[in-house]
């Protein structure tokens, strides 16, 4: 039994000892990024979808705008090695230690490892910067929003979808909102919304289009948790309405990959939504706020179960009365669809949802870019994020 516990011992060590080399190789590449960011008031440090769509939307604002703040996009890694990357590396290896061979803390070892290596590399920049966090919060924005704080940067937050739900782990100086969930999402639970408020566009609610109901084409959309199980509920949908359905995969679903029934094609993975939605008389969908998007663009929508790992109506589409909902194929009704569609109620609801008309939308985000300084839009650059495998 002493030799058990003293074999775990020396696994629970060479464990801790791969996993500190990892967080620390990933935090020295994250400083470096840090120390080699390009000129720019307004920092996007993230890269992927979200990030790309956050830059399209101020590159929309600053359109009319003679002078808009710059916009910078950290280098996703230095190409030579960094010595004052290294030094703070060093600096933070104390704490990533104690945090990586605590049981209790090993969790956070690598949030806490990077807000503290981040903090010191920001404590560098001569001059400070608004740093812009998405509001999906992945532990490297976790981190990096507390590092700006401790830094005395500036935190803008940004909602990204009306589906968000965390609490930013440090107060923001700005918050760009999507409705009014987002004011107390800037901040951390139970403190009072003290950021400056900008409103992020949205459009008008289009028309419903219910002419082509019953005979139109069929679509569905899908979120990035969906597996080969949304096929086969898909599949068993398409049999209980007699229709093919054409499939609208998440930008990072794997189930391209998979074999398809022949009763599902996949959509272009290019197209815009909202030509997308105009395509279709009827779209199922699991869940996603891309439901909400596309009611806006006048597409009938059902909430299907099945279609994905999270509980039937996880985001309350339903419950709210946004959508109308099928817990299961077998109640495929057509004629229930339209007498839900044919009533005022969700129309209400989803303004509800969406918050204020869009001519109601002020300040807006061409205010913010007016607002925080002069300059152009930096040209696009490789981004930090990539580094920590958001």
């Amino acid at each position: 039994m002493a030799q058990d516990r003293q074999r775990r011992g020396v696994t629970g060590r060479s464990d801790a000892l791969r996993g500190l080399l990892g967080i620390a190789r990933r935090c020295y590449h994250g400083v470096a990024a840090l120390r080699g960011l390009p000129e720019g008031d307004l920092v996007l440090p993230g890269g992927g979808h979200k990030y790309d769509e956050v830059r399209a939307e101020l590159a929309a604002a600053a359109r009319d705008l003679p002078q808009a703040a710059a916009i910078a996009r950290a280098p996703r890694k230095q190409a030579r090695f960094d010595p004052g990357a290294l030094r703070i590396l060093l600096r933070v290896l104390p704490l990533m230690w104690r945090t990586q061979t605590s049981r209790r803390l090993r969790p956070y070892c690598e949030v806490l490892s990077h807000a503290q290596a981040f903090a010191y590399a920001l404590q560098q920049d001569p001059t400070p910067r608004h740093w812009l966090i998405i509001g999906d919060l992945s532990p490297f924005l976790i981190a990096l929003a507390g590092a700006c704080r401790a830094a005395g940067h500036k935190v803008i937050y940004w909602q990204y979808s009306f589906l968000d739900f965390k609490h930013m782990p440090v107060a923001s100086d700005i918050a760009v909102i999507l409705n009014d969930t987002g004011r107390d999402l800037a901040v951390p639970k139970g403190q009072p919304r003290l950021p400056q408020i900008f409103w992020r566009p949205r459009d008008a609610i289009a028309p419903l289009r219910l002419d082509a109901l019953e005979t139109g084409s069929l679509a569905a959309v899908l979120n990035v948790h969906a597996d080969a199980r949304a096929l086969r509920q898909l599949e068993a949908c398409s049999t209980a309405l007699d229709r093919p359905i054409e499939v609208r995969l998440h930008p990072n679903s794997k189930l391209g990959e998979a074999a398809w029934p022949d009763a599902l094609t996949k959509a272009p993975a290019n197209e815009p939504l909202e030509d997308f939605a105009q395509r279709h008389a009827l779209v199922l969908g699991g869940n996603t706020q891309a439901q909400a998007k596309l009611r806006v663009c006048g597409t009938p929508v059902v909430h299907c179960a099945g279609l994905d790992p999270l509980r039937f109506d996880h985001h309350d589409y339903v419950r709210s009365g946004i959508l109308p909902g099928w817990r299961d194929p077998l109640e495929a009704d057509f004629a229930m669809l339209r007498r839900f569609y044919e009533a005022e109620d969700h129309v209400r609801a989803l303004a509800d949802h969406l918050g204020p008309e869009p001519e109601n939308r002020r300040p807006t985000l061409t205010d913010l870019l007016s607002t925080l300084g002069t300059g152009r839009l930096a040209a696009n650059t490789p981004e930090l994020s990539e580094t920590h495998g958001r």
